[in-house]
């Protein structure tokens, strides 16, 4: 299973605040001693976008190679003039294929090298081991600093004053027991009503809140893409995955990437077609549902442009749960691209939450010490 490291994460969310197009892809061992690399779909897809080249109108043939000129950068910010020789053989189909020159003085197997296009050229750096920013000097690009966008910094003002005030009351009667209890006596004290939609909770800011030591935080909901997954619905779920309960039948669990649960269900990054699937079995893996990608980044960069994540620590008086706010972290500047990376990593994971009584929601939650993974700004207050 592919993992991405904390440097490539980070050298992925440099390039995407840049607003440059770039495409990755992992040399092989056998890639890099016989000098060809296969064209992966993604990799294609960049460069056809970019406009840079476009296979599918590529006729088979070493005559009808063509040759791209490239620029390799080292990790010390050495560049080397290189080209990138791109072609569609006779044999196996025609798969693409792609090499460049000089590569392997950058590159060690299965390092992620990341490309961009800019000025007629390929820039091309080893992502796994360099700093993407000498990448971006070397070609003329300004780097864009990990800063706040321009908000209005009276309203969060105005909510940690808030905040600070709820937190002053230390420990406070949780209106229900359960993983509902933070966010349901947060909005209780804020005055906010209880409500499903899809924007900010607070004048522009979302808030999300979580027990103090928890590992995980809720980012969003979104159901599955039912019509190209092979269950069409929940109720199909819970009757092929669920198991009875004192209040009747319930599928609640969590999927990760890293392994299958106790149901046998994991998460699969299918780059290819940019989706994210659910499957069953990994000895003899079955389809279950999917999302589209792009679904989800759109879904974290709309929801989470300004959040606060809230601790609530908690104290535990016979059958009765008492909470007392105590800090919120701040983030801005989602990195939407940093998403299949931190799922393959396990850092992002869904929760499946079903009962005969309804869905109550098919969760994506990320790991609380991602969180600087994922967004460019971050900053933690204390609230008492």
């Amino acid at each position: 299973m592919e993992l991405y490291s904390q440097q490539e994460i980070l050298n992925m969310g440099l390039l995407e605040r840049a607003g440059v197009e770039f495409g990755t892809f992992r040399p092989s061992r056998t890639g890099l001693e016989k000098f060809i690399l296969d064209a992966t779909i993604p990799f294609r897809l960049f460069l056809q976008e970019a406009g840079a080249h476009q296979f599918d109108l590529q006729r088979p043939g070493s005559e009808n190679k063509q040759k791209i000129p490239a620029v390799l950068i080292d990790w010390t910010g050495h560049a080397v003039e290189s080209t990138a020789s791109l072609y569609r053989p006779h044999t196996k189909r025609g798969d693409p294929r792609m090499w460049f020159g000089a590569l392997p003085t950058i590159a060690e197997p299965g390092d992620l090298i990341v490309c961009l296009w800019h000025a007629g050229k390929l820039w091309i750096t080893n992502g796994s081991r360099a700093d993407a920013r000498l990448m971006l000097a070397r070609a003329g690009i300004p780097d864009v600093k990990a800063e706040a966008p321009e908000s209005d910094p009276s309203v969060l003002e105005d909510l940690l004053s808030r905040l600070r005030t709820i937190s002053a009351k230390g420990f406070i009667p949780a209106p229900v027991n359960g993983p509902t209890a933070v966010g349901r006596l947060l909005e209780s004290e804020l005055g906010i009503k209880m409500n499903s939609s899809k924007e900010a909770d607070f004048r522009g800011i979302e808030l999300k809140s979580a027990r103090s030591g928890g590992r995980r935080a809720t980012m969003f909901a979104q159901i599955p893409d039912w019509n190209h997954s092979l269950y069409s619905g929940s109720g199909e779920l819970l009757d092929a995955f669920g198991y009875d309960t004192p209040d009747g039948r319930a599928l609640s669990c969590t999927v990760s990437a890293r392994k299958a649960n106790p149901q046998g269900l994991y998460l699969q990054i299918d780059r290819d077609a940019d989706l994210l699937r659910v499957r069953e079995n990994e000895l003899d893996p079955h389809e279950v549902v999917l999302w589209r990608l792009e679904t989800l980044r759109n879904r974290i960069a709309h929801k989470h442009a300004e959040t606060l994540w809230i601790e609530a620590a908690v104290r535990q008086v016979q059958d009765k749960e008492y909470l007392f706010f105590r800090a919120a972290r701040h983030t801005r500047n989602p990195h939407p691209d940093a998403l299949t990376p931190l799922l393959r990593k396990g850092a992002i994971t869904m929760d499946l939450l079903i009962r005969e009584d309804g869905d109550h929601g098919y969760l994506f939650k990320v790991a609380l010490g991602e969180l600087e993974s994922l967004f460019g700004y971050s900053k933690r207050y204390l609230l008492s």
